[in-house]
């Protein structure tokens, strides 16, 4: 999981909870938070609460995320109940990770469910639930939706996005 350590508008906490029900005991599977914020306390609680300790843990704010992040770490989850157009989502996508992501904001323009990533319905728990468990069925395809994440997300970003605002904000001017 990337981005601020903010657990009511990011989810942490409603992630981990997901992750502590039965299903996740017997499974083989690690969870890192990279960033920083000022949940990060309430996460470390929330961590040992959840019998999660040696399981989940922080990587911190990282400067290179393809290889301090995506080259060791194989899906985004961003269980978020806002957004706008989620960079972190973007970010790894580009770098051929899916995500497993609530719908908010921006991401269901990007995520094709169960093609390049999984889109929970909703950032609450069960729906979470379905998704993580949906990418957990699906783990021997990830590398190959990845792929599909890279040219999906490469195609969604613009080459110049300078030149896209100026046309955009020039196109709005004409119209007036």
């Amino acid at each position: 999981m990337v981005g601020r350590l903010d657990a009511q508008i990011k989810g942490q906490i409603r992630l981990l909870h997901a992750l502590s029900l039965d299903r996740w005991k017997d499974r083989v599977w690690s969870l890192t938070f990279f960033g920083d914020g000022p949940d990060k306390a309430k996460i470390e609680k929330a961590i040992a609460f959840y019998g999660l300790t040696g399981r989940v843990g922080f990587g911190g704010f990282v400067n290179d995320i393809r290889t301090e992040i995506w080259r060791s770490h194989h899906v985004l989850v961003m269980p978020s109940l806002l957004e706008g157009m989620p960079l972190a989502l973007v970010e790894a996508m580009l770098c051929g990770r899916p995500a497993v992501c609530s719908d908010v904001g921006g991401a269901s323009e990007l995520v094709k469910d169960a093609q390049n990533s999984f889109i929970a319905g909703s950032p609450f728990s069960s729906q979470l639930v379905e998704a993580l468990e949906q990418a957990w069925s699906a783990r021997a395809k990830l590398h190959e939706m990845g792929a599909a994440a890279h040219v999906d997300a490469t195609a969604f970003v613009s080459e110049d996005p300078g030149e896209d605002l100026l046309n955009d904000l020039c196109a709005i001017i004409e119209a007036k």
